[in-house]
C-alpha cells in the first residue's frame, strides 16, 4: 500500500569502506520524518537489510568494488530506525568508497516505468546527487577552519606591507603565511579524500626529510609554551608513497598533538626509526586490514597532553568525531585512510593522564638512497638571468605572484590573460622565449588546445602545464603526457624553481 506524502520515510545515504562497513551516513528528510543514522556507523551494510535481501545486496556490493565498478539497483527491507521499511537501494562505485542510497519505495513506484531518471537522481559525474549533499555537509563542517586560515593569510599580508623594514619579522610572518596555505591545501586534500578523488602519483620518499620539513613549517604556529623535539633515525630506507598525502599525515598528527596540549606547557616528540614488525605488534593496528610482518619505517608523535580515555580512544578515528568544540573531526579519520592507502599500520597508545603516542608504520623500500626523490631542497641561490618565461593564466593573482617570483630570480617575464592572448604573444616572441607556463583550465580556449597551437609554432620551446586538478586526471590528456613538466597548484616557490631547473636543463647561473 502506497503511503501518503506525510508518512514518507526519509532517504538515507551510506558511505561504505573497503569492507562494505558503513563509514558514514546522512539522512535527507524533506518532510517531518526523522531518523538517526549513527547506529549504522561501523556496521556491515548487509546487516542493515532483511535476511532475504542480503545475498542480492552482497552481490551488488561486490559488483561496485570490482574492476569495472558497476552500479545496480534493488528493492530491500531497510532495518534501521524504529521499524523495518521497504526501500530502493542504489549501489554505486565511488573511488575508495562505495555509495548506497536508500530511497523510500513509494518514490520508486510513483515514477513511470521506462523513463530515464538519471537527470533527477544523478549528479553531473554520474554519481547520486546525495553524494553532492554529502560533500556539502563536509565542506560546511570545515568552513570555520578555512575562514581562520584565510584570515591569518590576509592579516599577515597586510602586516608585511606595513612592517617590511624588519627582515627578521618579515621572515617570521612569511613562515606563518606558508603554514596557513599548507593547512588550507591539506584541508582540500581531506575533502577530496572523502569524496573518493584520486591523489598525486607515488614516488620514493625520505620520511626524515618530509617530517623535518613539516615540523619546521608548523613550529612557527605552535604556541610558545609547546616545544617540538626531533629524534630522526639515521640511514632510514625510503618508502613509496604520495608526498602530498604523507605531508597531510604528518601535519595532522603534529597539529593534533599541539591542540591536545592546548595552552599548557608541554612538548611534542617526533621520532623515526626502522622497525622489524611482527604479527603481534601489527595486530594492534587500527587499520581495517592488518599488514604482513616485515620491515617498516616508523613515525612516532608523542605529546604531553592529558591523554585519552578508553571511550575516546575507541572513537577518535571515526569521521566527524572530535573532542574540540570547534573541530571538524576529519584530521585523524583522514590520517587512518592515508595509512591504509599506503599499506601501513597505525597504533595508538592513549596513556590517560600522561599524553598520547601515535605510531605509523609504513612499508620500507630496499633501494639505494641516491634513488630517493628529495623532499626538501635548497634553491635559495638559484637565478635564471638571460631566460624569458611566458606565463599564460587567466587568474590575475596567480599570474601576478608567479611573475613576481620569476622576476626576483632574474627572469624576463611575458604574461597573457588567456589562451588566445598567449598564442599571439608566443607567435611574436617565441624566438626569445625559454619556457612557457601554461594553465590547463582557461576561458575561450582549453589549455590542451593552446598547447597544440604553441607546438605548431615552435616545438623547441619547453611547455609546463600548471593546474589544480588531480595529477592522475591530468595525465589522461595527451598534451599533458607530451609536455615537458607538470606543476600542480598550489605550488611553493621551491616547486616553481625546481621545475624550471629541470626543463631548462642543468643548474642556472647565480
Amino acid at each position: 500500500m502506497a503511503l501518503g506524502s506525510e508518512e514518507r520515510g526519509p532517504s538515507v545515504f551510506f558511505i561504505l569502506d573497503g569492507r562494505h562497513h558503513v563509514y558514514d551516513a546522512m539522512v535527507h528528510a524533506p518532510g517531518p520524518a526523522r531518523l538517526d543514522p549513527r547506529p549504522a556507523i561501523g556496521r556491515p551494510m548487509i546487516d542493515l537489510v532483511g535476511e532475504e535481501d542480503r545475498e542480492q545486496l552482497g552481490a551488488a556490493l561486490r559488483d561496485a568494488t570490482g574492476a569495472s565498478g558497476t552500479s545496480s539497483e534493488l528493492v530491500a527491507v531497510l532495518e534501521l530506525g524504529p521499524s523495518p521499511r521497504p526501500v530502493r537501494l542504489r549501489v554505486s562505485p565511488g573511488g575508495r568508497f562505495v555509495h548506497v542510497a536508500a530511497e523510500p519505495l513509494e518514490d520508486a513506484v510513483a515514477e513511470p516505468e521506462g523513463e530515464d531518471d538519471d537527470e533527477d537522481d544523478d549528479g553531473a559525474d554520474g554519481q547520486p546527487s546525495n553524494r553532492l549533499e554529502y560533500i556539502g555537509m563536509v565542506a560546511s563542517r570545515i568552513s570555520h577552519d578555512f575562514k581562520n586560515l584565510l584570515a591569518a593569510i590576509m592579516v599577515n599580508a597586510e602586516f608585511l606591507r606595513r612592517e617590511s623594514d624588519d627582515p627578521a619579522l618579515v621572515c617570521e610572518v612569511s613562515d606563518e603565511i606558508v603554514v596557513a596555505t599548507e593547512r588550507a591545501r591539506e584541508l582540500i586534500e581531506q575533502i577530496l579524500g572523502h569524496a573518493g578523488a584520486k591523489g598525486d602519483a607515488t614516488v620514493l620518499v625520505d620520511l626524515n626529510d618530509l617530517t623535518h620539513e613539516m615540523g619546521r613549517l608548523l613550529d612557527v604556529s605552535t604556541p610558545p609554551t609547546v616545544v617540538m623535539r626531533f629524534d630522526l633515525g639515521a640511514g632510514l630506507p625510503p618508502l613509496r608513497g604520495r608526498p602530498a598525502r604523507l605531508r597531510q599525515l604528518v601535519m595532522n598528527f603534529i597539529v593534533n598533538a599541539a591542540e591536545a596540549i592546548g595552552d599548557e606547557v608541554g612538548a611534542i616528540m617526533i621520532s623515526t626509526r626502522l622497525v622489524d614488525a611482527d604479527r603481534e605488534l601489527l595486530s594492534r593496528s587500527r587499520t581495517h586490514v592488518v599488514p604482513p610482518p616485515g620491515r617498516y619505517v616508523c613515525l612516532s608523535v608523542e605529546d604531553t597532553g592529558p591523554g585519552l580515555d578508553d571511550e575516546t580512544a575507541g572513537k577518535i578515528f571515526e569521521p566527524f568525531f572530535t573532542t574540540k568544540s570547534s573541530g571538524h573531526g576529519l584530521g585523524l579519520s583522514a590520517s587512518l585512510t592515508i595509512v591504509e592507502e599506503h599499506g601501513g599500520a597505525l597504533l595508538l597508545e592513549p596513556a590517560p593522564g600522561h599524553g598520547a603516542t601515535f605510531r605509523v608504520l609504513l612499508p620500507a623500500v630496499a633501494v639505494e638512497a641516491a634513488e630517493v626523490r628529495p623532499v626538501v631542497r635548497d634553491l635559495s641561490g638559484r637565478e635564471f638571468r638571460g631566460h624569458t618565461v611566458l606565463v599564460i593564466d587567466d587568474d590575475d593573482l596567480l599570474r601576478s605572484s608567479t611573475s613576481r617570483a620569476l622576476t626576483m630570480r632574474g627572469v624576463d617575464v611575458l604574461s597573457a590573460r588567456d589562451g588566445l592572448e598567449g598564442i599571439d604573444v608566443f607567435s611574436e616572441q617565441h624566438a626569445r622565449i625559454s619556457c612557457v607556463l601554461l594553465d590547463m583550465g582557461m576561458p575561450y580556449i582549453k589549455g590542451s588546445d593552446v598547447y597544440d597551437e604553441l607546438r605548431g609554432i615552435d616545438p623547441r620551446v619547453p611547455i609546463v602545464f600548471v593546474s589544480g586538478h588531480a595529477e592522475e586526471e591530468l595525465y589522461e590528456h595527451r598534451s599533458v603526457r607530451e609536455a615537458d613538466a607538470l606543476l600542480l597548484k598550489p605550488f611553493r616557490d621551491d616547486d616553481l624553481i625546481d621545475t624550471l631547473v629541470r626543463v631548462l636543463g642543468g643548474t642556472p647561473g647565480k
